[in-house]
């Protein structure tokens, strides 16, 4: 029985620091998400900048695109961290 007690105390400290860490990597993504945001925003203007002056923006298009790219894996990360903790059950 009391083996049985450690061995559930020792699970819980498991998930417990999974999901530590999970809310860690949230945390951590959330922040690295706004800043790309912020810099796609930033590309998105200077594009329509550089457009209407008649500059070639492919370059700065292609970068944009790079950056969206970025952006949708760390989003579908994030959705993965959101749909984990859940399932962490931490008692006590």
């Amino acid at each position: 029985m009391q083996q049985q007690l450690a061995s559930k105390q020792i699970d819980q400290k498991k998930a417990k620091e999974q999901l530590d860490q999970i809310n860690a990597n949230k945390a951590y993504l959330e922040k690295q998400l706004a800043d790309i945001n912020a810099r796609i925003d930033g590309y998105q203007e200077i594009v329509e900048k550089e457009k209407a002056s008649g500059v070639q923006t492919s370059k700065l298009q292609t970068q944009l695109a790079q950056l969206s790219k970025t952006r949708d894996a760390m989003k579908s990360d994030l959705d993965i961290a959101y749909g984990l903790a859940p399932s962490i059950k931490v008692q006590g």
